[in-house]
């Protein structure tokens, strides 16, 4: 059996030319999975990022409850107070009022 340098020449620079494939699409693969860890990491921070503001606006919501706690019952007691010096007419209105959403409003949270 007798081998041809042309044929030898041919299969050596088919043998290269699919190494050089293998390592072309192995760079790509290899960028790729680099891009791919690099969002995967900025994902997490944005979730992070995301449950610290979560966290801080639930924190504000509960300061904002306590302060509208605290107004309306300084409100109540005003109204009370000016009912008891015979303050009548938009007073009792606005008590009556006040106490109907302090009602409605405790029968809403109660649901959730």
């Amino acid at each position: 059996m007798q081998i041809d340098i042309v044929e030898f020449y041919k299969l050596g620079v088919a043998v290269c030319g699919i190494i050089a494939f293998i390592i072309a699409a192995y760079k790509i693969y290899a960028k790729l999975d680099s891009r791919v860890s690099d969002l995967e990491k900025r994902i997490k921070e944005d979730e992070e990022i995301h449950q610290r503001d979560v966290k801080t606006l639930e924190e504000e919501i509960g300061y904002i409850k306590e302060e509208s706690y605290i107004i309306i019952q300084g409100l109540q007691a005003c109204l009370d107070g000016l009912i008891q010096l015979h303050c009548d007419g938009d007073v009792s209105t606005t008590k009556k009022l006040l106490d109907d959403y302090i009602l409605k409003s405790a029968h809403r949270t109660e649901k959730k």
